[in-house]
């Protein structure tokens, strides 16, 4: 019939087009459920990272306390070792009649 009408071929053009629509809907669908996962699993990544960085907070305040304690011992010691090594040096470029016996 559709040779007659000289439309040869219409009716499997139709149902190709159709079944094409059909399935661009169900890739769509998949499309769409796809990105909805990932968004779900960014939040709960975004959520995990906010529930370790409260967690770690305080320990890094910490942390930073006791490295500016750590900071001010070392340069005490240094300042420390310091003014002995200068003394030292001093006293053995001390005329030797002057030093005493036990810097020798």
């Amino acid at each position: 019939m559709e040779t007659r009408h000289g439309v040869a071929g219409y009716r499997n053009t139709q149902d190709a087009i159709e079944n094409v629509s059909t399935m661009k809907s169900e890739f769509d669908h998949m499309k769409g459920q796809t990105l909805e996962d990932m968004s779900n699993m960014v939040q709960q990544f975004n959520s995990k990272i906010a529930n370790k960085k409260a967690a770690l907070e305080p320990i890094v305040r910490e942390l930073r306390s006791v490295r500016q304690q750590a900071q001010v011992v070392f340069l005490i010691c240094f300042s420390q070792i310091l003014i002995i090594l200068l003394l030292r040096s001093f006293i053995l470029n001390y005329p030797v009649k002057y030093r005493m016996s036990v810097w020798n």
